[in-house]
């Protein structure tokens, strides 16, 4: 089957793209002629990324790009490339983004199918400002509910966001759950509960994250009761700057390790096993992958009550949460820190059984049946 992925982002620290590589590896190590057309743009750094490249079987086309708003939101024209490709399938990812649009007029002119996968989009209003809520309420009210529709399938990656897209007229028969899978080597062999006594961030720095209501916290608390916090991921410049300035301003120098870099997932296992706790502080989450991974490891995982983490972390059960933003919420938590041995070890074997359904193999099984 010939499959095409289309997806604003082929380079950089993007979830969206993690994602999308990961699907069209596995696609492709089933036999299938996987190609993913997306921009040229580089997520969260200046520069565009080369026009052609090869990873593994799966060729990645990129697009020149012109900014519409945000930094996700962008023009760019595939279609004639589309036509000529004549693909089996078309997978689009992002729900409201133009791409989307453009698959649709594909699927027109060449008869082929098209589904979308929606990346969870929803309940985000404290993390855009006033221009950008406006447009999202026009797109849902005026364009959303048409476009939706014309597709063949849509793919959630989270139960949470399935109410909001029945709201906007989607039937329930037409949604199937297609969670962020992880790699089978994030539950190779490792002790729930090891590491040191240590806090870690894995994952993209970007305000999204809200970081710094991690350092606040930990800068309220008396001395005895700090432990140390590695904050490790590709970051956005001005944020990383931010998150330094405000490090040496609160006094947590000597506490606070910032490493602004990208990793691969066999560094991204080195990095969870040395640290007994794990933390994501986001404003919002669709489905954190990073935090799945994080459970596979066994970790004891933090976690502000979005809507992403909620949906995996029961608290006090396979992990904790606090009050999304509340710097006195988090503080009061690490007080209890570091936990014992024993509880440590209950909680990672509980994170660890949770994160067990989120394996690839098992969701690109079912996507492959579905296509």
């Amino acid at each position: 089957m010939k499959i095409l992925e289309l997806t604003t982002f082929s380079a950089g620290g993007c979830g969206v793209w993690r994602r999308v590589q990961q699907e069209a590896t596995l696609l492709a190590s089933r036999g299938h002629q996987v190609t993913v057309f997306s921009t040229n743009r580089v997520k969260g750094e200046p520069g565009t990324a080369e026009e052609e490249e090869k990873q593994g079987k799966v060729v990645i086309k990129r697009f020149p790009a012109w900014k519409l708003g945000g930094e996700s939101y962008m023009h760019w024209n595939c279609l004639s490339d589309i036509l000529t490709l004549k693909p089996d399938v078309i997978i689009a990812h992002s729900y409201r983004h133009t791409h989307t649009h453009i698959a649709l007029q594909a699927k027109k002119k060449l008869g082929c199918k098209v589904f979308l996968v929606t990346h969870a989009p929803f309940g985000r209003e404290n993390s855009r400002g006033l221009f950008g809520n406006l447009a999202v309420s026009f797109y849902d009210t005026f364009r959303g509910p048409q476009k939706l529709k014309q597709f063949d399938g849509i793919f959630t990656i989270a139960h949470w966001e399935e109410p909001y897209l029945e709201k906007l007229g989607v039937p329930k028969e037409k949604l199937t759950y297609l969670p962020n899978g992880i790699d089978t080597a994030f539950f190779s062999k490792t002790k729930t509960g090891s590491g040191n006594d240590a806090l870690l961030f894995l994952g993209r720095i970007a305000p999204i994250k809200q970081i710094e209501t991690v350092l606040e916290a930990l800068s309220s608390l008396p001395l005895s009761k700090r432990i140390p916090f590695t904050i490790v991921g590709p970051g956005e410049l001005s944020y990383t700057t931010h998150l330094r300035s405000l490090i040496s301003k609160l006094g947590l120098s000597d506490m606070v390790t910032l490493t602004d870099t990208s990793y691969t997932a066999t560094e991204a296992r080195t990095w969870l096993d040395s640290h007994r706790y794990f933390i994501l502080p986001s404003k919002s989450e669709g489905m954190p992958q990073a935090l799945v991974e994080a459970m596979a490891r066994g970790r004891v995982v933090i976690g502000s009550n979005n809507s992403g983490n909620t949906e995996l972390i029961q608290s006090e059960q396979n992990g904790f949460l606090y009050t999304n933003g509340d710097t006195l919420a988090l503080a009061s938590l690490l007080t209890t820190l570091p936990l014992s041995s024993s509880a440590c070890e209950k909680l990672g074997s509980k994170a660890y059984r949770t994160a067990r359904g989120f394996v690839w193999e098992t969701i690109i099984d079912k996507m492959e049946r579905i296509l």
